[in-house]
Formats: structure tokens, sequence, C-alpha cells
């Protein structure tokens, strides 16, 4: 405002100028905001420009129960020999005898199958706790499940067979280790 203009005129044009800016200013920051938010949400459903990878969720294996430690005094044991040496059978019936196993048959394998490796140890489901037994005091013993009604185990020796482990493995090998729960279960 100038000092000639006359006292009234000019205040209410400047104060029109004024409003119409407010509103210029008003409008152009909805419209900033508007198209900040537009682009947020194109930006949000198209991902960001970055693939999200889906973590997966552990797998808990289902608890499978403590297996049951049989005592020896408490398991029959039939011992087949499936090799050429002669008496291999008797002495390991033996062997097995003074660690406390009830000794049923003795003899060569009635399967006749060529057994390779150190032993087989054959039992059904009924005995699969007394076929643990057998097999930790053989050491690597492959275990056969087979039919039989009884809780029986059979011990065919194979011609990878040096002998029996030591007691206090066979102990070790046969007591129950809690399986370790992968974390998040």
């Amino acid at each position: 405002m100038s000092m000639l203009t006359p006292r009234g005129i000019g205040g209410q044009a400047r104060r029109r100028r004024g409003r119409g800016r407010r509103a210029l200013t008003v409008l152009l920051l909805l419209l900033l905001l508007g198209s900040a938010g537009a682009g947020a949400w194109w930006f949000t459903i198209r991902g960001g420009g970055q693939e999200v990878a889906a973590v997966p969720r552990p797998s808990c294996p289902p608890v499978s129960p403590t297996p049951t430690v049989v005592p020896a005094t408490q398991v029959t044991v039939n011992v087949y020999n499936a090799t050429d040496r002669r008496g291999l059978a008797a002495s390991v019936a033996a062997d097995l005898a003074k660690r406390g196993f009830r000794v049923g048959k003795t003899d060569n394998d009635p399967l006749k199958r060529a057994v390779t490796g150190v032993a087989e140890v054959r039992s059904s489901a009924v005995g699969k706790d007394a076929a643990r037994t057998v097999a930790a005091h053989v050491g690597a013993a492959v275990a056969v499940p087979d039919q039989r009604k009884d809780a029986s185990v059979d011990l065919v020796v194979g011609a990878g067979f040096k002998g029996l482990v030591p007691p206090a493995q066979a102990a070790a090998a046969v007591t129950p280790t809690p399986a370790p729960r992968p974390s998040g279960c």
C-alpha cells in the first residue's frame, strides 16, 4: 500500500489476494498429500520392489516314546551261524549266556542267507526292544523284522563278526538318550 492510496481501498484488495493464495496453497498441499498417499499405496501393493520370501515354520517331529530297556536276563536269543567258521554260534552263545541272556537254539542259519556284515538281529515287532538289547552287545548289527509271534530274537552271526562289544559299551548303547527337540517346537 502506498501513501497515495486512500485509506480503506488498498487493504481490502490485499485481503482478497491473501485468501486466494491461501486457498491455492491448501489445494496444492492436498494434491501433494494425495499423490504421496497414492504412491505409497501403489508401492505397498506392488511389494516395494522386493520379493518377500516366506519363512518356513520348523517341522516338529512327533515325540517318540523312549524305548524300553529289556535286561539281558529277560531276553531269549537264538544264535545262528551264517559263516564257514565251525563252532562260531556255540562260542557266541556261550558269551551271551555269561552276560545273562537266555540262549535258545544254537545252529547254522535256518534261512541259509549270506550275511556278509557283522550280524543280523531278527525279531518281530513284539520283540523289538529285546532285539535292541541284543544288537547293543553285538555292535554293528542289521535289524531284520520278521513275522514271529513271540518276543524271541535270532542273532545270525556274519562274516564280519569279530566278537561281542565290551559290556560297558553295550550298556551305554542300550541306555535311552532323549532326543533333542528343534528350536521352535
